[in-house]
């Protein structure tokens, strides 16, 4: 909206914090998902987890930028109708449209990925409490029943 240019700061607040909130869930979930690992074969998979995480970003970055694009183009914008007189004022309600669907469909997207996440608060708990009696035992010498 010209008349308040400082609405679209709303958006990216909260596109920011769903983006911050969903990458301090993944960085718990990564742990839990290297002590579940462990507690299944015996070996913790760290690394993978990092490098499998490292590629998602960067394919996440790369998708993005393909999508702003296809974007733009499904919007109408053409560059250089911009510069010899201006654009449709649907180009615009298009973008807008986008503008504000886009980071809602995807906030409810990773709100309801993450109600599927098997590993509940009682389970990486009891997890953790085997891995411990386990470490225990080895440190002791000890094998595990």
């Amino acid at each position: 909206i010209p008349k308040y240019p400082f609405l679209h700061l709303v958006s990216l607040a909260l596109v920011w914090i769903s983006s911050q909130g969903s990458g301090l869930m993944l960085d718990s979930m990564c742990s839990d998902v290297c002590e579940y690992e462990e507690y299944l074969n015996g070996q913790r998979a760290e690394g993978m987890m990092s490098s499998f995480r490292t590629f998602t970003a960067k394919a996440c970055n790369a998708l993005c930028g393909v999508t702003t694009g296809l974007a733009l183009k499904f919007c109408g914008y053409d560059p250089t109708k911009l510069e010899q007189g201006g654009l449709d004022v649907s180009v615009f309600l298009k973008l807008k449209a986008l503008y504000i669907i886009l980071p809602i469909v995807g906030s409810i997207g990773i709100i309801i990925i993450f109600c599927f996440y098997p590993l509940t608060k009682k389970r990486v708990q009891e997890i953790h409490e085997e891995l411990e009696k386990r470490r225990a035992a080895a440190a002791a010498g000890v094998t595990p029943q």
